[in-house]
């Protein structure tokens, strides 16, 4: 989860604006994780970015996955999660600049995924690092198009990634429909862990009478809820002050006409739906 981030007209979630101009920027960060049309984000804001990255980070605990970020001035960086280690590979830098990130592991083995572009692929453990080394780096990167002195690129890059430097933000827009600007409009509401527990929190909240909802816009609704959730649904859970104002943000939803639920109503329901509901045990005794 990240930091509070007040809400922003264009893309949902505030965040400082990215600056091209802060050096020879030629547009908008770019973030890409898969092959259609709404598995990528236009990084207007610092928020954005956050949350987005966030939210792949806990998707990967299910299923590893391959990011790749272009900075304001074309830089690119691939990053391959999963779970808590992240591989960062540089495939282009500032003034040729390349290599991959080296991770405190003295393994040989690997983790292994499918990508759409790089095929099969095995990622050494020893070119891991934390993620709370990589998430600040790629934050980093975005806008300076630098890791920064945390991340040490020292090791190789593979074969199957190598190519993908060559690809600029320019022709892989060429390749895909305009990306949108907000997270909630992405496929990723759909394969984070938060994009689930906005199913199940607002069938529940529904169910009690706690909001007044348009059901033709449930999917809308559930997207735009599981951003909420992602950025501060945890911390909601525990703070009647972040509750409050998660409720606030809820009632603000496009296609949410009322909300009655006060902050603990919300947090009572926040407990009850963060995991799926477990099946009753059948705990007959059959008798001979």
């Amino acid at each position: 989860m990240i930091g509070r981030m007040e809400a922003e007209e264009d893309t949902g979630v505030e965040g400082r604006a990215y600056d091209g101009s802060l050096r020879a920027g030629r547009g908008e960060p770019l973030l890409v994780w898969g092959e259609f049309g709404d598995d990528a984000l236009r990084v207007r804001t610092h928020g954005a970015l956050a949350i987005t990255l966030d939210g792949l980070h806990d998707a990967s605990f299910e299923r590893p996955c391959l990011v790749r970020l272009w900075a304001t001035a074309d830089e690119q960086v691939i990053a391959v999660m999963s779970g808590d280690e992240t591989a960062l590979y540089l495939v282009h830098g500032h003034d040729g600049a390349y290599g991959g990130s080296v991770g405190a592991a003295t393994t040989r083995d690997a983790f292994e995924l499918t990508d759409h572009d790089a095929g099969a692929l095995a990622i050494p453990w020893a070119d891991c690092i934390a993620w709370r080394v990589a998430r600040p780096a790629l934050l980093r990167f975005a806008e300076q198009g630098e890791l920064g002195p945390e991340v040490s690129l020292e090791n190789s890059i593979p074969g199957a990634l190598l190519w993908l430097g060559e690809i600029d933000r320019a022709a892989e827009l060429q390749t895909r429909p305009p990306p949108p600007g907000d997270p909630a409009l992405t496929s990723l509401p759909r394969s984070m862990p938060c994009g689930r527990w906005a199913e199940r929190l607002l069938t529940k909240m529904i169910e009690l009478g706690l909001v007044e909802a348009d059901l033709s816009m449930a999917s809308g609704i559930t997207a735009s809820l599981a951003m909420l959730l992602q950025e501060s649904g945890e911390e909601a859970e525990d703070s009647a002050d972040e509750a409050d104002r998660l409720a606030r943000e809820i009632s603000r939803l496009r296609g949410v006409g009322a909300l009655f639920a006060t902050g603990g109503d919300l947090q009572v329901a926040l407990r009850r739906t963060r995991e799926p509901a477990t099946q009753p045990v059948d705990m007959r005794v059959v008798t001979r």
